[in-house]
């Protein structure tokens, strides 16, 4: 028996049981991870997804003229000129969203240790994860993995930042960036206002300077404000306008959509 074992009093072999509890909820998180890279493949794909996907090919055509909650239609622009059939291309955006996921679950990790050891840590991906509606749709092509992805990793920026010296500026100009992305995804982004208020109002009466870190909370909102309003005017600027609306994006996912049901 250790020295390190005698002084925690853990078992022979045991000498690091935090590390040991970690394995399984870890063991756990592959294991469905797994089973949801399966699914990305051989799970039917909603109409949401193919509405989804219509709007990067109509952004690809230069026919899409809504700017709010489209953003998502300039990451996955590659997408039509990479796939000549709407289901493969959904399924690799299904793919992305997969990685997406992991981003959540990597955030809600570094969330959950401000509070608890890695074994708890991992313990709330987990329950994220294998919640029913995650499991079957959290990599599903569509809004919600891109935009709570985003939310997630500005909290958890936001958790860890220190609130003065240049680190601030540089993990809070990223925290106010996501957020504001977020946003751009889908105004569902401000159902996570409390989470945030949250975890300002820990920073805030965890700082020795009150005065000074609520001014500086003050400021990282105003950035994610103005990032909002930056992003939202790239993005509208680069649309159709009033260009005629023709069916062409619709006729080939609802054509994906026949081919695929039926």
């Amino acid at each position: 028996m250790t020295t390190t074992a005698l002084r925690v009093g853990v078992p022979p072999g045991a000498v690091w049981p935090d590390a040991q509890r970690a394995i399984w909820p870890a063991a756990a998180i592959a294991l469905l991870l797994l089973a949801q890279a399966v699914m990305v493949h051989t799970r039917a794909i909603n109409w949401d997804e193919f509405f989804y996907y219509d709007e990067v090919v109509r952004f690809a055509d230069g026919r899409l003229d809504r700017a709010l909650q489209s953003f998502h239609v300039r990451i996955f622009s590659w997408l039509p000129r990479s796939f000549n059939d709407a289901i493969d291309a959904i399924i690799a955006g299904r793919t992305v969203m997969l990685c997406l996921e992991m981003v959540i679950l990597g955030s809600i990790f570094a969330l959950a240790r401000r509070f608890t050891d890695p074994a708890g840590a991992l313990l709330c991906a987990l329950c994220y994860l294998s919640a029913g509606y995650v499991l079957q749709h959290g990599f599903s092509f569509r809004a919600d993995p891109a935009a709570t992805a985003a939310l997630m990793a500005s909290l958890a920026l936001l958790i860890w930042m220190p609130l003065d010296g240049p680190r601030f500026w540089i993990m809070g100009m990223g925290a106010a960036a996501l957020a504001a992305l977020a946003a751009m995804f889908t105004m569902k982004a401000v159902f996570y206002a409390p989470p945030f208020a949250a975890v300002a109002l820990l920073r805030w009466r965890d700082e020795r300077r009150a005065g000074s870190a609520l001014i500086r909370l003050v400021v990282l909102a105003a950035m994610a404000m103005a990032a909002l309003a930056a992003f939202y005017v790239w993005h509208a600027s680069g649309l159709a306008g009033a260009a005629a609306d023709r069916p062409h994006g619709v006729v080939k996912a609802n054509a994906a959509s026949s081919r695929l049901m039926g």
